[in-house]
């Protein structure tokens, strides 16, 4: 038996965090991580409301890109989040 309820990464640029959230009504936050102090999300783009929503088939609802910046270095780490659900990353 599979569980019919979608799962999201909500990205919170403005707090460095993100948090695993069960969509359902009412929404549970079932977990949260904050970002390294010197590492922030420098640009997240396709995503929609910065949510990555995973279906019960493990696809995302919105593919999508987002860009993690080192705030010393400046070393740029590019997520790309495609529509299988499958995430990597590489330097920029």
């Amino acid at each position: 038996v599979t569980e019919q309820v979608k799962y999201a990464v909500r990205l919170t640029p403005l707090g460095n965090s993100y948090f695993l959230v069960k969509k359902t009504v009412p929404e549970i936050a079932l977990d949260s991580w904050f970002l390294n102090s010197d590492v922030y999300f420098s640009s997240i783009t396709g995503l929609v409301n910065n949510e990555v929503v995973y279906n019960f088939a493990g696809a995302v609802d919105f593919t999508g890109e987002l860009t993690l910046t080192h705030l010393d270095t400046a070393k740029q780490i590019l997520v790309n989040i495609k529509p299988s659900g499958y995430v990597n990353w590489q330097s920029q």
